[in-house]
């Protein structure tokens, strides 16, 4: 069956949720503060699954949906219409083998760092195309170096110190 757990909506955007899940028939829970200890398999009713609790933090401004048992295109189809209907979803997940067994915590806070990166990498290559455009203007060889450790990032395993090292200095350059 497909299910979607949602977290951190106000009322509003909860039924709009609700409303667009029974128009596809999918069965939606809303989560609350309680649920951040629990696994993800737990939250969907999966059988195997207990109730742990684990003592997380409090997750403040952070709102997801996690699907279950959706396709591409059911899953394309219903972010088109809550988009249809002004919401607009930043963060969210789809369950795999791996991710239901975590905390929707951990769940949350590795999207978290997950946003965090890709803005890094954004900015990473809006300072890499202005460095290649001063290259044009001149050559510069620690530039031109920085430039190449830039790109060399793009190659797991992502060191996120690297990154942020090369962004710090790419700052100072350009």
């Amino acid at each position: 069956m497909k299910k979607l757990l949602a977290f951190g909506f106000d009322d509003d955007k909860k039924n709009l949720i609700k409303n667009s899940a029974e128009k596809f028939e999918i069965e939606a829970r809303f989560l609350m503060t309680d649920d951040l200890g629990n696994s993800l398999g737990y939250l969907l009713g999966h059988k195997g699954f207990a109730a742990y609790k684990e003592k997380v933090s409090k997750i403040e401004n952070l709102e997801l949906i996690y699907f279950s048992d959706f396709d591409r295109d059911l899953l394309k189809t219903f972010l088109l219409d809550l988009k249809g209907k002004g919401l607009i979803i930043s963060h969210k997940a789809v369950e795999t083998k791996i991710n239901v067994n975590w905390t929707l915590y951990h769940l949350l806070r590795q999207i978290e760092k997950e946003r965090i990166l890709l803005i890094k990498f954004n900015k990473l290559g809006t300072l890499v195309k202005k460095g290649q455009d001063k290259l044009r203007e001149g050559y510069n060889k620690d530039l031109e170096k920085l430039i190449e450790e830039a790109l060399e990032l793009r190659k797991p395993p992502l060191k996120e110190e690297i990154l942020n090292r090369t962004i710090s200095e790419l700052e100072k350059i350009l």
